[in-house]
């Protein structure tokens, strides 16, 4: 299992440096060419660095990333009529999930085509308009989100069908992935403001521990152990015990919905703030000194935030889904509006080449969107 896991990472590093000679090689024999005025040589020689430097870029960009690794367990069916007999239990097995990443943050998504779902119970089940406001991919291509019209969190599997579910007193703050099977959602049950931990077992939701919250959380981000949560006026960190450990920014009172949604780099070094009131998207530092803030005439009241593991930044604002640079500078494009059906995105995730959108006062739909 261990030689499984280790051999792509092993030809990698072996065709990194493979490469990482060609060019050092190339670059020295530049270096003597020069000396010796040897113009025609010269010449021959940078072609040949340009195109090794090319296939550098390509395989950079190429290259594919283990984001997580699962494994099952395939019991024996004949385990209780032979138990006295068999050598073992069963066996373990070991499946990697992998995602293909450009290297290059600023590749611009473009979509290939649009799809709706429905994620209602079954018939008989209570129905009312639904506001879905969050949507995480867990493990084995699973997708946890949150219903804050009907106060439920559900389950739904690789094909959009809900699959199980659970009752919550859910606020309209966020949920955040912590682990591959692990959310945490904001709740708020009369005067109290808290967070529910949920997990997956068996491809069912499962209440994990809560925590209590001195204040209201609008939204929730999560990296390396800590939690960053949005007060609509401020950012806190806590840790995952409930500890708040400083706040990392603030707003005025009278700036209400000034710090609503936010979202965290892969490498944690960035931290992405929506203003709904002022249309604005703000970069934050680790600290909460302010690096840049975005504005656009497409996005009007910004509700959600999600940073892929790329880096690619996706804002939805309005009836409009933005992709902007990592820099929080410029838009790159406009993935989907109005027409497209957007009815006030709020939410999603990226998983296999798809965007998730949710979809607020939707009677049963959420949209998949495929992009390369």
């Amino acid at each position: 299992m261990r030689t499984a896991l280790q051999s792509s990472v092993k030809k990698d590093v072996e065709k990194c440096n493979t490469l990482n000679d060609e060019l050092k090689r190339l670059s020295d024999a530049l270096q003597c060419l020069d000396c010796k005025n040897k113009a025609e040589l010269t010449f021959i020689a940078s072609k040949k660095s340009m195109s090794k430097l090319q296939e550098s870029e390509e395989f950079l960009k190429e290259t594919t990333a283990v984001i997580g690794h699962s494994f099952s367990f395939k019991h024996n069916t004949d385990i209780e009529q032979y138990l006295s007999e068999q050598v073992g239990l069963g066996k373990i097995l070991q499946g990697t999930q992998s995602l293909l990443i450009h290297a290059d943050p600023s590749h611009v998504f473009t979509v290939l085509q649009t799809n709706e779902y429905d994620v209602c119970l079954p018939i008989g089940s209570k129905q009312t308009a639904q506001y879905i406001t969050n949507i995480c991919i867990i493990d084995n291509d699973k997708i946890i989100l949150t219903d804050n019209g009907l106060k439920r969190v559900k389950l739904l599997d690789q094909h959009y069908k809900v699959i199980s579910h659970l009752d919550l007193p859910l606020s309209d703050g966020g949920m955040c992935l912590i682990s591959t099977n692990k959310v945490t959602a904001a709740v708020h049950e009369g005067a109290t403001n808290g967070l529910n931990f949920i997990y997956v077992n068996n491809a069912q939701l499962k209440m994990g521990k809560q925590l209590k919250l001195q204040h209201e959380c609008a939204g929730i981000a999560y990296h390396g152990g800590n939690l960053f949560l949005t007060s609509r006026t401020a950012l806190y960190q806590y840790n995952l015990s409930g500890e708040r450990l400083k706040i990392l920014f603030e707003c005025g009172p009278r700036l209400g919905m000034a710090v609503w949604k936010c979202a965290v780099s892969l490498t944690g070094e960035r931290i992405y703030v929506t203003n709904y009131l002022q249309h604005k998207l703000l970069t934050l530092a680790t600290d909460g000194t302010i690096i840049s803030s975005f504005t656009d005439r497409e996005l009007q009241c910004p509700y959600g935030v999600h940073v892929t593991t790329a880096g690619q930044v996706l804002l939805c604002g309005g009836s409009s889904i933005i992709h902007v640079d990592k820099e929080d500078k410029k838009k790159l494009a406009t993935l989907a509006s109005k027409k497209d059906g957007m009815i006030k995105p709020v939410c999603y995730d990226i998983n296999t080449k798809s965007i998730i959108v949710g979809q607020q006062h939707s009677t049963k739909n959420i949209i998949v969107l495929t992009v390369k």
